[in-house]
């Protein structure tokens, strides 16, 4: 017997996880897809394509870092959200969804102001060079003027999911890519946009997202629904939520060993060579660790439960 949409006190665990494991793995692979599609489509610029790819690979480390404040939220604030759910308490549910989207948005405000002002000196300090730099600044500065976007996409998501609604999170994801992959041939070729275009498309469609995300929560479906009037930053539910600052220690991970892995790669040549090996050998092992950790989200929301 299959439990009621988000009543994970029911039904066959392994039904459950199957259920919201297999959504949000197959927005995952979709996800890790169109960013592959993204860089097919700048590395095919006719002027070039090879720098440009260069200044993407430059910006990663702190599109990476900005992704550690939305998994923050995520998996700390969907988790403890649950966790209130299971226990009967949907209004402390709620409050701890509107303290994470209320952080969300002012870490987004802070890092769209701090890393557009600071972003040539930390992509130098990447190893950024007169050859990269070029393409480099011009997609992280339009990247970042997107930030809130991104996080309210990547950072809310989740407690869609945490609700029992695996399919609609799914379906976050799937707009984003469809729309990126659909506007980047058209910003980047048929308008000459180039890298300017490319940045522009994952902006668009990490917005798409975001509305997306904010519909359903703020709609009727929501179980626990983001009012309006509830945004603040409650201190009762930042100081947990804190505590689980700990699942953002994967991604800053990534951005120090994305940094070396820069540094080996385009600069820095005073590096030792193990140093360079190492930093390539772990971006190899961050891409294959994250395929059999897939499935486990959901099964990390029907334990909170």
């Amino acid at each position: 017997m299959s439990a009621p949409k988000g009543d994970f006190s029911q039904g066959r665990v392994s039904g459950l996880i199957i259920r919201l494991g297999l959504p949000i793995m197959l927005a995952e692979l979709v996800h890790v897809l169109y960013n592959i599609v993204d860089r097919v489509y700048i590395g095919h610029m006719e002027n070039g394509g090879t720098e440009a790819l260069t200044g993407l690979g430059v910006c990663f480390p702190l599109i990476t870092l900005i992704g550690a404040f939305a998994n923050l939220c995520s998996t700390g604030g969907s988790t403890l959200s649950t966790i209130a759910r299971g226990q009967g308490d949907n209004q402390r549910a709620e409050r701890i969804m509107t303290t994470a989207f209320t952080f969300l948005l002012m870490v987004g405000g802070v890092l769209s102001v701090v890393m557009f002002a600071a972003a040539p000196a930390l992509l130098r300090l990447l190893g950024g060079n007169e050859k990269s730099l070029p393409y480099a600044l011009p997609y992280f500065r339009i990247y970042v003027l997107g930030t809130v976007p991104v996080l309210i996409s990547m950072g809310m998501n989740p407690f869609i999911n945490a609700q029992g609604f695996a399919k609609t999170g799914m379906l976050t994801v799937m707009i984003g890519a469809i729309l990126n992959i659909a506007l980047d041939p058209l910003f980047i070729f048929a308008f000459g946009w180039g890298v300017r275009g490319a940045a522009l498309a994952t902006v668009l469609s990490q917005a798409a997202s975001a509305l997306w995300v904010l519909r359903f929560l703020t709609g009727k479906k929501a179980i626990v629904p983001l009012r309006r009037e509830n945004l603040r930053l409650d201190g009762e539910i930042a100081s947990p939520l804190s505590e689980c600052i700990v699942a953002a220690a994967g991604p800053v991970c990534s951005f120090v060993i994305g940094t070396a892995a820069a540094a080996a790669l385009y600069g820095f040549p005073f590096l030792p060579e193990p140093v360079r090996y190492f930093a390539r050998f772990n971006l190899m092992l961050c891409a294959l660790n994250s395929l059999p950790a897939l499935p486990l989200d959901g099964g990390r929301i029907c334990r909170a439960a």
